[in-house]
């Protein structure tokens, strides 16, 4: 059971923290309230995708020496080697259950995937720690990481990220998140971001040509949306399968508003990923995505494509004639 003294244990004679996040909405949020929580300590940020960790981990290994320093991982893992090699200097808080082993791996494991890692870590900052911050962050990043979509805000917030990224500003868009977890809001994070994003040359009219953009992007695409089958050893799935480099949930999303009995596939050539997503849990896409050695949630969630000749030559049939 984890506690506050078993967290300020941990923390012990602790001068250093390096936080290692994932590189997508989720990732960002939760490191900004982790950044809140370990706020007295020389903080070092790594927001990054599946492919990097090895490098990552290679890296802190070597600069991990003494017991100054210890690693806090949200929303993405190392794999079991690279937690072994890091030592009893490792605080997971995750909810991919593809990273289950963290909880006999790390000193301590905040796991639970029915919650997104921005919630996860918003309730130990606030359950745990008892420090205060702005529900609104986390309440949206839930909502659209695990696909819930009940709130519009969620889809924005997103947006806002995609703004940065577009223009590969994403590390400023991690530390406007940051400012705005660092102490009480009387506005919520979205309000924020707008009054802030001016001092980016970021106004009104920026998000709003970036919104018709990223539509246009997306009806682009689904448009060129094809039927295909994923052949695996014990079933068959029917999916519509797109390719877009970016916008894969977005993409998903219109395609789902009008047909919510099929999962939609978004393949990613530039990155050799893919991504699955569903509008109900029964279609379990984790289960599809862990056949290649990925993972995620129920209605959302990703693999990387090792041998794109082999994936579609033994795996995924396209039929563009639909």
């Amino acid at each position: 059971m984890i506690n506050k003294s078993n967290v300020e244990k941990f923390l012990n004679g602790v001068k250093n923290v390096h936080l290692v996040s994932h590189n997508d909405l989720d990732g960002y949020a939760s490191q900004a309230i982790l950044a809140r929580v370990f706020k007295d300590y020389n903080l070092t940020f790594y927001n990054t995708h599946y492919g990097r960790l090895p490098q990552i981990a290679n890296n802190l290994k070597r600069e991990i020496t003494d017991n100054e320093s210890v690693v806090v991982i949200s929303d993405i893992c190392f794999s079991e080697e690279n937690l072994r090699d890091l030592g009893e200097k490792v605080f997971v808080l995750d909810h991919h259950i593809s990273s289950i082993y963290a909880q006999d791996i790390a000193t301590y494991c905040i796991m639970d995937t029915k919650k997104s890692a921005t919630m996860i870590c918003y309730d130990f900052a606030k359950d745990i720690m008892g420090v205060d911050i702005n529900e609104d962050l986390a309440v949206f990043t839930n909502d659209y990481d695990l696909w819930f979509h009940k709130h519009p805000e969620s889809k924005v917030l997103n947006r806002w990220m995609g703004m940065y990224k577009s223009v590969k500003a994403t590390d400023r868009f991690g530390e406007l998140l940051r400012l705005y977890t660092a102490q009480k809001h009387d506005t919520d994070i979205l309000t924020f971001l707008k009054s802030n994003s001016t001092h980016d040359m970021i106004d009104e009219n920026v998000f709003n040509y970036f919104e018709y953009q990223e539509n246009e992007y997306v009806k682009k695409i689904v448009k060129g949306c094809k039927t295909g089958i994923l052949h695996l050893k014990d079933e068959q799935v029917f999916l519509n399968v797109c390719f877009a480099n970016s916008y894969a949930s977005e993409i998903a999303d219109k395609i789902l508003v009008e047909n919510p009995d099929n999962i939609v596939m978004v393949i990613n050539m530039e990155n050799q990923s893919g991504s699955l997503r569903a509008s109900d849990d029964k279609f379990q896409c984790n289960k599809i995505a862990e056949k290649f050695e990925g993972g995620g949630h129920a209605c959302a969630s990703g693999f990387r494509i090792s041998d794109i000749a082999e994936f579609f030559g033994d795996y995924l049939q396209i039929f563009y004639n639909k």
